[in-house]
């Protein structure tokens, strides 16, 4: 695709919609984060990108954040509402930008996400896929659904426990508090699950010995 009809606003951005700080990688960033209108973009703010933590372009964030930019991204990555596993856009200095269809919601234009409940609550989940790489992305299994849930882990005390080296299984119960954000459009919900705070990891055989436990938790879990 050429990226000057993608983007056909200003030749100085023209070359940064790909890559770890384009425009389309900002757009997930600021989603991710909570932003998703051009007044909501603070001076100086911090994102996470593939690079750590950078700060964020004032201009490619207001343009990425733009409604016509979300329409013209959403348009190039149609293909993964139809089976497609992944849309790569390549500008002409060979800088590529790779989206696959699990990032797909964070792409919804602002439009298409008109009715949005949020709740936070204090849950229990199975670990489903265990995460030892200090990320933030998680697969934990909420026992109430019996369902695999996708989760961005942003407790970083329990991050760093983790890069640190603390090992655990596929099946550890993980206290948690969780922010649930349901956005209907186009008759479908398109949930995004933020863990906000781990309280603790425990050992299902070994409920009594947490592998983790947060020391300002002041309301900890009834032991089954």
């Amino acid at each position: 695709m050429d990226v000057a009809s993608l983007v056909p606003y200003a030749k100085l951005v023209v070359d940064r919609v790909a890559g770890p700080d384009g425009v389309i990688a900002t757009i997930a960033a600021c989603r991710k984060q909570g932003v998703s209108r051009p007044e909501e973009i603070k001076p100086g703010m911090l994102i996470d990108t593939k690079l750590g933590k950078v700060q964020l372009s004032e201009d490619v964030a207001k343009l990425a954040m733009a409604k016509s930019t979300q329409k013209d991204v959403w348009r190039f990555l149609e293909p993964l509402t139809s089976g497609a596993e992944a849309v790569t856009l390549t500008q002409d200095d060979g800088v590529s930008q790779r989206v696959g269809r699990e990032d797909i919601d964070y792409y919804r234009p602002i439009d298409d996400q008109q009715d949005t409940q949020e709740t936070v609550e204090r849950v229990t989940l199975v670990v489903a896929n265990p995460n030892l790489e200090g990320t933030n992305r998680w697969y934990l299994r909420d026992v109430r659904s019996n369902k695999a849930i996708r989760c961005e882990m942003q407790d970083p005390q329990f991050i760093s426990a983790v890069n640190e080296g603390m090992h655990f299984a596929r099946g550890f119960l993980i206290d948690v508090r969780m922010r649930t954000k349901s956005a209907t459009g186009n008759g479908s919900a398109t949930p995004t699950r933020r863990i906000l705070q781990v309280y603790s990891l425990r050992d299902p055989h070994r409920l009594d010995s947490p592998l983790y436990l947060n020391p300002g938790d002041e309301n900890p879990p009834r032991l089954i």
